[in-house]
């Protein structure tokens, strides 16, 4: 991941976002439904590549974080209420700019690898 990093801090095109669930819903579930998420937005022309991360809380709800790349060509607030119009079944999403206060990328998004049921992969 540390490597990928450096892909996304060579533009300025860069989103975060966290995705949870109303429910509990099983990690299987989880990565079915993140998964759709992003092949819903390239099915409708956004070229989005990054990686995402599956963290699960001590009482067993499990959320993602992510960092996408856009083409810069494409319109991030299309972007993020595309991502909100998806997600908005399943539960809450916030979706933002990336700013360098939150830290590199990877220690965003490996913060809680220590956590039980922890998972990740390319979008």
């Amino acid at each position: 991941m540390k490597g990928y990093e450096g892909l996304f801090k060579s533009q300025n095109n860069d989103i975060i976002g966290n995705l949870s669930f109303n429910d509990l819903v099983s990690s299987k579930s989880g990565r079915y439904k993140i998964n759709r998420l992003f092949q819903y937005l390239k099915k409708n022309g956004f070229d989005v590549s990054g990686y995402w991360v599956r963290e699960k809380s001590k009482v067993g709800n499990i959320h993602y974080h992510f960092v996408m790349k856009l083409d810069e060509k494409k319109d991030k607030e299309e972007l993020k209420n595309m991502i909100f119009k998806f997600w908005k079944y399943n539960g809450s999403c916030v979706v933002k700019n990336y700013k360098s206060e939150i830290g590199t990328f990877e220690k965003y998004m490996t913060k809680s690898m220590s956590y039980n049921d922890f998972d990740w992969d390319f979008i």
